[in-house]
């Protein structure tokens, strides 16, 4: 009984949290301690860039190291979004079957989540680094800077934890009743059913999928935003 009552609970959690989960859909993410290491190793990684002196963490860098981390991680991580938005995802969307489109981006959207999650992290905490006194202290400008990132990297961290795996798991859900149904693609289209398990979940499915892609777009916005705004302190 104890047992059951432990395997609801973690039910419950993993249809929540659906990134916790230790199943094959989750497979498609990586599981959980690849999720872990992700945000442990952008939380080390952000602490010991921003903070320059005092505290618990301290890291000696170079004004010259900063900047170029700072840059550096700043075109990862765009140069990544658009061409994976725009590019990428376009191409397979028109090159593969649907199955096989679904089951590539659901191998290829974790890896670039947390790519752009660690690298917009690096990019948060080198600017906190150099302007964070300046952003918390009433500067609106730095204020504008810092919180336009910030919006980014949690965009991002929302598709990594959450969006992103249910938009999966309910993807999975919805071919294996395909399976179950006998449903195929015909003439490159997308089965099309009456059962109502089948409808449920292909709303389900658009829901999660619309979210996703609206929080990418904010993502991108806001690195666009973050550029906009420091495009005048650049010297080529």
């Amino acid at each position: 009984q104890h047992g059951g009552q432990a395997n609801a609970r973690a039910g419950g959690a993993e249809n929540f949290w659906p990134f916790l989960a230790r199943t094959k859909v989750s497979d498609s993410f990586m599981g959980y301690w690849t999720n872990v290491v992700t945000i442990g190793l952008a939380a080390v990684a952000a602490a010991c860039v921003s903070v320059e002196r005092g505290g618990i963490v301290e890291l000696k860098l170079s004004d010259h190291t900063v900047s170029f981390v700072h840059l550096f991680s700043l075109c990862v991580s765009l140069g990544t979004q658009i061409w994976v938005t725009f590019v990428s995802g376009i191409t397979l969307f028109k090159a593969l079957p649907r199955q096989m489109f679904g089951q590539v981006q659901s191998k290829m959207f974790p890896r670039f989540f947390r790519l752009t999650f660690l690298v917009q992290s690096l990019v948060a905490a080198t600017l906190y680094r150099v302007h964070g006194d300046d952003a918390l202290g009433g500067n609106r400008d730095e204020f504008a800077r810092l919180g336009s990132v910030l919006a980014s990297v949690v965009a991002v961290a929302l598709n990594l934890l959450l969006i992103g795996p249910k938009t999966s798991q309910v993807m999975f859900a919805r071919r294996k009743l395909e399976k179950d149904l006998g449903l195929s693609e015909k003439d490159g289209k997308a089965p099309v059913s009456d059962d109502p398990r089948w409808k449920a979940l292909s709303k389900k499915f658009g829901m999660f999928h619309g979210i996703s892609s609206l929080l990418n777009l904010v993502s991108i916005l806001a690195g666009l935003a973050y550029l906009s705004l420091s495009a005048d302190r650049f010297q080529l």
